[in-house]
């Protein structure tokens, strides 16, 4: 069985779309840190929960797009995170 990480990287494969895998150091050795050939390590497990973090790597790495996952969505504050409506300045 595929985690969510994994069949988001395999069916962006199929279409062509590069995905770049967020994790922290306690999850180095996880399914999702290494469901895409690209990946970043945000550092200690409360990163999961930083939009800002997630959203500086989703850059420094060129990404078009970010998939939510299950912390960013459940961030209080702004539904989403940073840019909950798709969009972050460059």
């Amino acid at each position: 069985m595929l985690t969510s990480p994994s069949r988001v990287s395999r069916t962006a494969a199929l279409h062509g779309i590069r995905t770049t895998t967020v994790y922290t150091a306690p999850d180095a050795t996880s399914e999702h840190a290494h469901a895409s050939p690209y990946s970043v390590n945000l550092g200690e497990a409360s990163a999961y929960l930083d939009a800002e973090k997630i959203l500086r790597a989703a850059k420094g790495w060129g990404c078009d797009a970010v998939h939510p996952g299950y912390g960013f969505v459940g961030t209080p504050g702004k539904p989403g995170g940073e840019g909950a409506n798709g969009e972050w300045d460059s």
